[in-house]
């Protein structure tokens, strides 16, 4: 043994611990050379100001920074005045992209090399998607030395610094026990002068085959085979995470080949660069054929790139190839266990990006904790607590499980799979049977049924399955019915049967249920003490209703209550229901039909399932295939990550434009009479100008000025609307399909013009200024009507697209005498785009996606959204995404916030004549992955900040000075969704950050009213808070939201279930729903009076109208939280703020009040005959979207007070009073048509609508003859 006469102190610094390979490697080294080294290892996590500051004593510091936790600023502070040797890597924005190297180690020359070095490495960050390789990284440095011209620059000293800094980051990219023992001995020597012997950096193969349990290695496939054979019928691979957390990585796997090495071969493979596209396609396929079945993934980032990123195309062409499920083990390579056990929110918002959202763009399923770090107590090698990666065997029992499953499908023959089909019964009565957002479920099954049946599957076809469940009480609720004919009709489990299942729980997840419902079976959908389970089986085949989240056969309102809450677990029938289908149907495969359920809204944690979270205990180790809506990928993220789904899309239902219909039409034609009088006789003129004055008035359009009429009726036609339902695995017809890509073709998107701009540009308009100013005229033509000859222009030109191509569509656009070769090059790029989207439309093939779900085939990732705006969700059967939230906003998105901010700041001042104090905005997940976050951008222009964007890892904030503003900095209350906090906690922080930058300026407090707010409210709260800190904390806050358990708020189910007295009793409810605080360092904090202390400040409201599937009328959640916000505001304040709808599904940002936006989303859907033709021809599943509509409007008056009475008359007289319309619902829906009077009534009963006694006499009349026409069908 070597002895040193003193050690040389090192100092770990490390977000990512491998705190393991170093104690074995100090255990080594004092094998060895005795006490050569003191090393003291930080988490920097855990570290504490003491410790910070401690580390300028130390004579060397390592640092391996992979995020910007808030310790990182001041531990570069405290570096940066310190004259130690500071080394390491970094992947955040504080010390930059790659090998650390502080300024002060450097001349100012030599700043600037490093300088121009790192920025190289940025440059290959791949920020736009390009194939990164990260073997270039570990060999940057060399390279820039061999750059020409800089070596003959810089001094002998520091050529030979940047060498040894290239050969540590070689150690510590290769990774491995070595390599770190190798790395402490180089640091001793090149900076300590210890005399010691060390072996270069020791390179693994790029990428091979490791085997986790003999530790062995293999370069070829080959080798591998002929050591381990391929003796069983099934294999999975396995994704080991190279370098330097190969050690950490085969901890979970080792744990999965021991579990499952009786019934499967393994393959367990690793990339040294992360080229796993290359390392797959190496060794799981053998002669061109895949030879695995299912893949098990312990990786972090994407699979191509890794944390920098790069061609994901390189990885979906050779997964598509490999056609097999990839499950996300999700080891928590930045937690620790008994953190993560304990926390409401499971895994933290880092891991969230880097373990479950990054993996999701490759197609990674079921993103389930494998293992974690565990504390192991004091390590004297490293001095301090040594955390190890330890597995979770729980949750290591559920991975295998579910590996089971998918194997199970890949392994059965179609005839013996078992499947289980669950349709969603909200509300659950008579009217809700299969209810999904924009989905005919009912026609869907029974497509589904027929293409099982003729794929070998055991089962029957299926007709008017609506009534077949409503005929024989298969309901989870009924107002007619009997629970006797449902106990009939249905699947009962005895209560011994239940109380086994029951037991079958975790402990703590048994006692919760039977805290909250008490002893088994309950009262919830019970039958002489037996459980009903509300379903059919067919075959093979299951199709059951899934219980309501809360209520039970008598008490509908209670369950509705309760549809969205997770603090409540699932009651006994619930449990039931789930564990019948695992334990006695025992099916393969579970489908839940339509958007959405609520078994991923069951109590647990956000994200990152435990044993305890009932979202796993439901589902189990069954295959989870969920059907969506493709515009949705904000709550199918929940489902993904919660209950472990895996994604089918679904195309919207086919768009049209809206038109003009009854008064609206015949108010258009006196327009277009009065525009050729004013030219030809203007004393006729004045007499039409007094008939649409006239005419707008019996339409209920209170404008005197004529251009304004003809605009608003403009909007209204030209409006695009869905036209009843989607039908699963129907795709567009011919007419369909031009329609849509001539809505599509609308729109500029970047270097792509809207095709109807270039058609504008060549008549010689200007195309803005024509669809701002319809009633103005060019030659003596509307420009209205020349927007409608284009828009037939741009209709006739996709049709020849789509039939004839580009050349001939060109062809026909040659009637331009202005086209020019720049044009014909903009048209070309346009009709490209349309004509791309019409294929990738056309190649949607929903039905053959789910097929391939149920043979656990490899299902291909795609971005979900609004499919007109975001065209590139095509093909639908995708497994869909979410937007990568680290590109949040877009600079697209950025640039449109910006200019909404300054729009509704212009139409306030216009209206008050001043600027508001402070803005009450609505941020959604579902708008913000529509829209790339221009919410976030109108947040960002208010309060006057700049975003920096190098690369998705690296965004900055910049103050926008005073004097470029123009205006004071307006201050934001942010109301956020639960989808929203747990889609988008790296936005929080951003915002968060933004908010904190503006309080900390020394500005004039007239000038920046967030530092103004935020001094006031410290002075209101600093005596009653716990610490000067924590009311600095809080009156810093401006976002608030539900609390971590909940996803929304009560309002929709005080309305829903008419469970409220006044109007205050709703702003009450949202205060107390919306009171807890989201920053960079509270999670869910409960503060009702700061949430009081900002409404009082909010003069104005805003929200974005980002969807087309759904108006302000459409959905329920605009009066749930724009509504509700205004309400509250109102309550606090004494008086109402003032309400804007952004609509940005125009061409042209719109701003208006909410009291045009409702009138718009009424008179273009809910009144509209074709919207309402539409939904009636989809029978019933279209009946319960008239019933949704018209509560929504009912929510809309509640909240915002601003339904007009003729609204109601008009509800009135389309649904009821017309005895078509309502001859029609009563045939297909009497229930939904019940509701839709009893809403009436309510209306009514509350002073929204006032109306005659001979209306109310009629509609009893009408509500009577309903209950006897149905009592005569059941009888």
């Amino acid at each position: 043994m070597l002895s040193q006469s003193k050690p040389t102190n090192i100092a770990i610094v490390t977000s990512i611990t491998g705190a393991k390979s170093f104690s074995m490697a100090m255990d080594e080294i004092k094998k060895e050379y005795g006490n050569i080294i003191d090393l003291k290892l930080y988490y920097v996590d855990d570290m504490v100001i003491e410790d910070v500051v401690s580390l300028k004593n130390f004579e060397i510091v390592w640092l391996d920074i992979r995020n910007d936790v808030s310790n990182v600023e001041l531990i570069k502070n405290v570096l940066s005045n310190a004259d130690n040797i500071v080394l390491g890597f970094s992947m955040g924005n504080i010390f930059g992209i790659g090998p650390i190297w502080l300024d002060r180690e450097q001349s100012p020359s030599q700043q600037r090399i490093i300088s121009w070095m790192r920025k190289r490495m940025e440059d290959m960050a791949g920020w736009n998607e390009k194939d990164f390789d990260m073997s270039k990284m570990q060999g940057m440095m060399k390279i820039m030395m061999k750059i020409t011209g800089i070596i003959g620059k810089i001094p002998f000293k520091f050529f030979k610094e940047i060498s040894r800094r290239t050969t540590v980051m070689e150690y510590w990219l290769y990774g491995g026990k070595e390599n770190t023992k190798n790395l402490l001995l180089y640091l001793v020597k090149e900076y300590g002068g210890q005399k010691v012997r060390l072996k270069p950096p020791q390179e693994y193969f790029e990428s091979g085959i490791y085997h986790p349990i003999t530790r062995e290695t293999f370069s070829s496939l080959k080798n591998y085979l002929e050591r381990y054979g391929k003796t069983k019928e099934q294999t999975v691979g396995l994704l080991l995470l190279g370098g330097s957390n190969l050690e950490d990585s085969i901890v979970g796997a080792s744990e999965i080949m021991r579990r499952l090495e009786d019934e499967v071969n393994f393959i367990p493979i690793y990339s040294q660069n992360f080229r796993y596209p290359e390392a797959i396609q190496d060794f799981f396929f053998l002669d061109g054929k895949p030879i695995v079945d299912t893949v098990v993934s312990f990786l972090l980032f994407r699979m191509n790139g890794g944390p920098i990123g790069g061609d994901p195309k390189l990885t979906l062409d050779v997964l598509k190839k490999l056609d097999v499920p990839v499950i996300n083990a999700s080891p928590m390579y930045l937690e620790e266990t008994q953190r993560w056990q304990e926390s409401e929110r499971g895994l933290s918002p880092i891991e969230v990006i880097m373990q479950v959202i990054l993996p999701e763009l490759d197609g990674c399923i079921e993103p389930i904790p494998s293992c974690g770090y565990a504390n192991s107590g004091f390590d004297p090698n490293i001095g301090g607590n040594l955390k190890a990666m330890t597995p979770i065997p729980d949750r290591l029992d559920r991975i295998a499980g579910r590996v089971e499953g998918w194997l199970r499908l890949r392994r059965k023959k179609n005839a013996e799979k078992r499947v289980a089909i669950i349709l969603y019964n909200y509300p659950p009565d008579e009217s809700g049977i299969g209810a999904a957002g924009c989905l005919n479920t009912i026609k869907s099954v029974e497509k589904v049924l027929r293409t099982l049946k003729d794929e070998g599957y055991t089962t029957d076809d299926l007709q008017n399955l609506d009534n077949l469940f409503i005929d024989k009480g298969i309901l989870n609720a009924g107002t007619w019915l009997s629970k006797d004919v449902t106990a009939k009709n249905s699947i009962l489990i005895e209560n011994d049967d239940y109380l086994k299942w029951l037991e079958s729980l975790p402990e703590r997840a048994k006692e919760e249920l039977l805290e909250r419902w008490g002893n088994p079976p309950g009262d919830i959908l019970t039958y002489e003490g037996r459980i009903i389970i509300p379903g059919i089986v067919l075959g093979n085949v299951f199709i059951g209703l899934q219980p309501s989240h809360g209520g039970d056969y008598q008490d509908i309102k209670r369950s509705l209550e309760l549809y969205h809450d997770k603090t409540i677990p699932p009651h006994h029938q619930y449990l039931a229901f789930y564990k019948w289908i695992q334990e006695e149907f025992k099916a393969d495969a579970i489908v839940h039909l339509g958007t959405h359920g609520t078994l991923e809204f069951t109590k647990g944690k956000e994200v990152g399932m435990s044993r305890e979270c009932f979202p796993d205990i439901l589902i189990g180790d069954i295959p989870n295939i969920y059907v969506y809506m493709v515009s949705n990928p904000s709550e199918a993220s929940i489902a993904k990550r919660r209950s472990y789904a895996t994604m089918i899309s679904h195309l919207p239902p086919i768009f049209t434009d809206s038109g003009l219909y009854d008064e609206l039409a015949e108010l258009e034609e006196l327009i277009h009479e009065y525009n050729e009088a004013r030219l030809q006789d203007p004393n006729r003129a004045k007499i039409v100008r007094d008939q649409i004055l006239e005419k707008s008035k019996e339409a209920n359009i209170e404008e005197k000025d004529i251009d304004k009429i003809y605009d608003e009726l403009f909007a209204i036609k030209r409006s695009i609307i869905p036209k009843g339902l989607h039908t699963f695995g129907e795709t567009y017809e011919y007419e369909s399909l031009v329609d849509f890509i001539t809505f599509v073709l609308r729109y500029d998107r970047g270097e792509i013009k809207s095709l109807h701009r270039l058609l504008a540009s060549l008549k010689g308009i200007d195309y803005d200024r024509m669809m701002q100013e319809q009633g103005n005229t060019i030659d003596n033509k509307p420009y209205a009507e020349v927007i409608v000859e284009i828009e037939d222009i741009s209709k006739k030109t996709v049709s020849i697209l789509i039939k004839d191509g580009i050349e001939e569509a060109i062809k026909h656009l040659k009637i331009f005498k202005k086209e020019n070769q720049e044009s014909i090059d903009d048209l070309e790029k346009s009709l490209t785009f349309g004509l791309e989207i019409a294929s990738n439309l056309k190649k949607s093939d929903e039905i053959e996606s789910l097929l391939k779900a149920l043979s656990g085939r490899y299902i291909i990732p795609n971005i979900g959204g609004d499919p007109i705006r975001s065209p590139e969700v095509f093909p639908t059967g995708s497994n869909i995404y979410q937007f990568d939230p680290r590109l949040v906003p877009s600079d697209a998105a950025y640039m449109r916030g910006a200019k909404i901010a300054d729009e509704t700041l212009k139409h306030y001042k216009q209206m008050h004549n001043s600027y508001p104090q402070s803005v009450g905005l609505i941020l959604w997940g579902f708008e913000t992955m529509n829209t790339k976050g221009e919410t976030i951008g109108q947040i960002l222009r208010y309060i006057g900040v700049d975003l920096v964007r190098k690369n998705p890892w690296d965004v900055s904030l910049r103050l926008i000075p005073l004097e470029k503003l123009g205006r004071p900095r307006i201050d934001v209350v942010v109301n956020i969704c639960g989808f929203f906090r747990d889609t988008f906690p790296n936005v929080i922080k951003l915002l968060d950050d933004a908010f904190k930058l503006v309080s900390s300026q020394n500005e004039p407090l007239e000038k920046n009213l967030v530092k103004k707010n935020t001094l006031e409210i410290f002075d209101h709260i600093k005596d009653e808070t716990d610490s000067v800190e924590l009311a600095m904390k809080l009156s810093n806050a401006r976002i608030f939201g539900p609390s971590p358990t909940k996803y929304g708020t009560s309002l929709r189910d005080l309305i829903n279930t008419q469970l409220w007295s006044s109007e205050e009793d709703l702003a009450r409810s949202y205060i107390l729903d919306m009171q807890y605080i989201y920053t960079a360092d509270l999670h869910g904090y409960k503060s009702g009076k700061m949430f009081k202390e900002m409404l009082h400040r909010v003069n104005l409201t805003s929200q974005i109208r980002d969807s087309h599937d759904y108006d302000v009328t459409d959905l329920d959640h605009y009066y749930e939280f724009s509504g509700g916000l205004s309400k509250a505001v109102e309550s606090v304040r004494g008086e109402k703020p003032e309400m804007i709808i952004i609509d940005t599904t125009k061409e042209i940002i719109k701003t208006e009040n909410i009291e045009k936006a409702i009138q718009r989303g009424v008179r273009t859907r809910c009144l509209n005959p074709k919207w309402i033709k539409g939904m009636l021809d989809e029978g019933y599943n279209g009946t319960q979207h008239i019933q949704d509509r018209i509560k929504n409007i009912l929510g809309l008056a509640a909240t915002t007070n601003k339904v007009d009475n003729w609204i109601w008359e008009e509800i009135n007289d389309r649904y009821v009073l017309d005895e078509k319309v309502r001859k029609k619902l009563e045939e297909i829906n009497p229930r939904a048509l019940s509701n839709m009077i009893d809403t009436l009534f309510e209306a009514n009963k509350r002073g929204y609508w006032n109306t005659d006694e001979e209306n109310l006499e009629r509609l009893r009349e009408i509500y009577l003859d309903i209950e006897g026409w149905i009592e005569e069908r059941l009888e």
